[in-house]
């Protein structure tokens, strides 16, 4: 790749899952460590049992299949993690990256090889690691620790896609070239012998033993066995599924069980686990486990004490008991668009999508930026044959037709779905989006992201834009006029959470769903890349106005400049870049922590925090903030070295709880590092028993009848509502808090300054051990940039900056105040329900999404989903938010539980304001991943 194009940030989808096919894993010898790599470029660090992510390792990467990694090894001890695969340009040498499983660094780049490394395996006690590499490169073996080469063997004929390592250190290995090979210790070759399962042997397992050999492939569901002393032929498991694939085999630790898997096998392609009893060198009768995988199994591990993992294709990983029960799964946050129709609008605004194999179905608007679901949408499927535009041999065929003619395909790539509109054709296939006129005449092609395959097409009516289905689970719009890329919506797999962006990376989000795309910048072949979360641009790059405009504009410049003319940016704002390539010259610190005592289990209630920060030499950081549980411990100066760094460490204590689960993340003038985690086990002595309750401080504004006809009328209940607020707080005043001080603003003096007073009243008040509420009842307004105003009786339209309260003031002012906090917002008020009121609901998600964000931290109920009112009326006198709100605190949350928690609360909120809307106003609740499901109050 050229100098550009390794340094300019790439703009990635991130889930906390891969959003690609599973190639490899593996395991810690103790079996706590689980590694993954996979097509998606990256490889993931997983603690077991629990299957927790604990952190994302990034090589390098490029455009096209750079990147894409197909082998991965952890060292018995768990300390390195070694990946390999796709690395370099073609033609060029590839690489092995050995990363410290401690912070993600990477720590060696093992270079010059001459093709992928398609396979990678530690030995049993460390020594040495193999690469199984691609072509006829044969294998690599390294010392490792100083990492020179041990051995290599290059007379190959094909690829090595299994290696594996007795106990004793023989090596064996299979190929494409149809053997497998066994080498002593030393790694001198012993023997060499074809195998005779079939022609394609992809893995292959020494018994525990040591004294057996069990080959998979990938063209027949024979296992061979072979004496591991010589390689002698011992026999076949029966070929029960002639038209199947066995190819990934493993022992049971104990030696009694034979293990396979492949490809999927059912109706549901459902794939299976075959398991042999083994005895005295024989298979017997075997039984299949159904794994509930729709994909290829890509490895069987064997776990020491919890059973078996699986990895798949999918992506995703499976744990097994002893039993083949499955106890945990990571599901992909992807979905699956095989075999779904795309339906559009006239317009092509309005998409509709399924997911394969399901009957759920969602509808997203784009210029609404909404996503719901829907039973049957009103928009028109693809059209895939007409009067004069017949089309053959386009569903998974590599020879496509229209009106007989071939649809030109590159070697290899597979047609996958077909549109019509007039006399043009859009075809979607493995790697491109193609449109040919109606002689077969190609007009131009797209290429679309490595391995994301377009499986569902679809032409607005209007003949305007070309929209695609893809295998990242990404939905794009093009300019059918030359196929240029306009946006890409990413729906999370959960159909709550989506983004949605241009290619520049303006974006607009869900709730929670920010940050499921964000920038990967490389730092050179022999470091670890970085990767900054969209939230960490949210100033520059949240614009729900260009994704609101682009697919009317047909331009993202165009959208630009019609959204800043419409909003342009607030005063002394820095002028935006329309380029990804200026995000270099914006980026954040990284931090990294070490960990406190060891593995983060401390003997005493006192610890150290070390902490590493690399930042650029003109942005050096100047603090940290550290958060325990959700609260803010302070911030602490730090001093950067002439080159950007920071070392440094802060002592830490901890007065209460079991667990503390802290956060730390760095400034810079740039903006907020990526938060560096990490949870602390702390003594089971049980302080907190003998602590005080916490102090609970509440502001509470409610504005109704002072509002003017400009910003939306009077309301009747919000002063009742925050009263009521704070009378149903009160009562829990030497019940779960101590001393409880409220300050209500009333309606006559809830000016912009007096709510602006307010909050800096609770940031002075709440202490560390303390809590703080804001509860906001009133108008609220966004403007089409996503920037959200509680408005004041003095709020002026056309001047909210100067006039009303703004989003960010707020948050401002809660991030700098200690304590748990919470607000409670009902600011997006339309009137009496039984008048028939409305004002337009505001766009509250940036808001919501500040207030969640680590450097807030702010626990946040809000009576409506974005861009929804919330209602009020005389049957309820309340606004129905904070009606259900209030019974719920006074007890009725919660069920039988005496303690009524943050999900109890909302559970009851969410039920009881559906019923008092008749489903027109849904609550919304959102809470930073450093708080748990804390009790907010008990029953009286």
């Amino acid at each position: 790749m050229t100098a550009a194009e390794a340094d300019a940030p790439i703009l990635r989808i991130e889930t906390g899952m891969h959003t690609a096919m599973i190639n490899r894993g593996s395991l810690s010898a103790n079996g706590k460590l689980l590694l993954t790599a996979s097509d998606d470029k990256t490889a993931r660090l997983w603690s077991l049992p629990d299957l927790t992510l604990i952190r994302t390792l990034r090589p390098p990467i490029g455009p096209d299949d750079i990147g894409r990694l197909y082998a991965a090894a952890l060292s018995p001890d768990g300390l390195w993690a070694a990946v390999g695969g796709f690395t370099g340009p073609k033609g060029s040498p590839d690489y092995v990256y050995i990363f410290s499983t401690a912070d993600g660094s990477l720590v060696r780049t093992l270079d010059g090889l001459p093709d992928v490394a398609s396979h990678l395996m530690f030995s049993p006690l460390g020594t040495h690691l193999a690469a199984g590499l691609g072509g006829k490169a044969g294998i690599r073996v390294w010392r490792s620790g100083k990492w020179g080469e041990a051995a290599t063997d290059a007379e190959y004929g094909d690829t090595v896609y299994g290696l594996v390592f007795a106990q004793d250190g023989r090596l064996a290995t299979v190929s494409d070239d149809g053997n497998v090979r066994l080498y002593d210790p030393d790694l001198h070759l012993l023997v060499k012998r074809k195998t005779e399962g079939g022609k394609e042997p992809f893995s292959l397992a020494f018994s525990p033993d040591g004294s057996n050999l069990a080959i998979g492939f990938a063209d027949t569901a024979k296992v061979e066995l072979r004496a591991a002393s010589d390689l002698s032929l011992r026999g076949f498991t029966d070929d029960t599924d002639a038209d199947r694939d066995l190819h990934s085999v493993a022992w049971s630790p104990d030696g009694r069980g034979l293990m396979a898997s492949g490809r999927y096998s059912n109706a549901n392609n459902e794939s299976y686990l075959r398991v042999w009893n083994w005895r005295e060198g024989k298979t017997g009768t075997f039984v299949d486990y159904q794994t509930s995988i729709a994909s290829t199994t890509m490895g069987i591990l064997p776990h020491p004490n919890i059973g078996t993992v699986i990895v798949s294709q999918d992506p995703q990983v499976l744990i097994l008991d002893s039993q083949f029960n499955r106890t945990k799964q990571r599901l992909p946050g992807t979905l699956d668009f095989r075999d779904i129709s795309l339906r559009l609008s006239t317009d092509g605004s309005r998409i509709g999508f399924g997911v394969y194999h399901s009957p759920k179905y969602w509808v997203f608007d784009a210029p609404q930026r909404q996503l719901t679901a829907a039973d049957a949408p009103d928009l028109a499927p693809p059209i895939t044959s007409a009067e004069g535009m017949e089309t053959a041999k386009w569903k998974n065929r590599p020879s496509p037709t229209l009106n007989g003619q071939v649809l030109a395909l590159d070697a290899g790539e597979d047609s996958r779905a077909i549109a019509l509109n007039g006399n043009r054709a859009l075809l979607g296939s493995d790697w491109s989006l193609r449109l040919f006129d109606r002689e077969a005449k190609p007009l131009w092609p797209t290429e679309i992201s490595p391995g994301a395959v377009s499986w569902a097409v679809n032409i607005s009516g209007d003949g305007r834009l070309a929209v695609s289905a893809l295998g990242d689970g990404t939905i794009r719009w093009y300019r059918m006029s030359d196929g240029t890329h306009l946006l890409s919506l990413f729906p999370h797999a959960d159909g709550e959470r989506w983004v949605a962006w241009t290619p520049s990376g303006y974006y607009a989000a869900s709730v929670g769903g920010e940050d499921l795309i964000g920038w990967h910048v490389n730092r050179g072949q022999g470091q670890a890349a970085d990767f900054f979360p969209a939230s960490r641009f949210r100033d520059r790059f949240y614009r729900p106005d260009v994704v609101s405009l682009i697919l009317h504009t047909l331009d993202e410049d165009k959208a630009l400049a019609r959204a800043e003319a419409g909003n342009p940016a607030p005063r002394g704002a820095v002028p935006e870049s329309a380029s990804p390539a200026g995000i270099s010259a914006l980026l954040p610190p990284v931090v990294a922590i070490a960990p406190l005592g060891t593995d983060n289990i401390l003997e005493t209630r006192q610890g150290v925090l070390s902490y590493r920060i690399r930042a650029a030499a003109d942005a050096p950081p100047t603090h940290l903030r550290i958060t325990s549980n959700g609260v803010w411990q302070g911030d602490f100066p730090v001093a950067g070295e002439a080159d950007g760094s920071a070392t440094g460490s802060i002592p830490l204590a901890f007065p209460t709880g079991t667990e503390a689960r802290l956060e730390v993340v760095a400034h810079n003038r740039h903006g907020v590092s990526a938060p560096a985690s990490a949870t602390v086990t702390l003594p089971n002595d049980d302080p907190a028993a003998n602590l005080r309750k916490r102090d609970l401080y509440i502001l509470a504004v409610g504005i109704g009848p002072r509002y003017p006809e400009a910003v939306g009328g009077p309301l009747a209940f919000p002063p009742k509502d925050a009263m009521d607020f704070v009378d149903a707080m009160m009562t829990q005043q030497n019940h779960l808090y101590g001393k409880i001080t409220p300050r209500a603003i009333p309606d006559g003096q809830a000016s912009r300054q007096a709510v602006l007073d307010g909050l800096s009243w609770l940031q002075r008040s709440v202490t560390t051990n303390d809590v703080g509420m804001v509860f906001l009842a009133g108008h609220g307004t966004s403007d089409s940039r996503g920037r959200f105003y509680f408005l004041t009786p003095e709020s002026d339209p056309s001047n909210l900056e100067d006039t009303a309260v703004s989003g960010e003031e707020i948050r401002n002012r809660l991030a700098e105040t200690k304590g748990l906090r919470f607000m409670f917002l009902d600011a997006c008020r339309a009137g009496a329900i039984t008048e028939g009121k409305r004002v337009s609901p505001a766009d509250i998600t940036s808001f919501i999404n500040q207030m969640v964000y680590s450097e807030a931290g702010t626990v946040l109920f809000a009576a409506s989903r974005p861009m929804q009112s919330s209602l009020e009326s005389k049957d309820w006198n309340n606004g129905a938010f904070t009606k259900a709100l209030v019974e719920g605190l006074r007890g009725k949350a919660g069920g039988d539980d005496p303690d009524i928690r943050i999900g109890g609360l909302f559970d009851w909120v969410s039920r009881q304001v559906e019923i008092l809307t008749k489903g027109r106003q849904t609550p919304t609740v959102a809470i930073p991943h450093t708080i748990s499901n804390l009790v907010i109050a008990v029953k009286p």
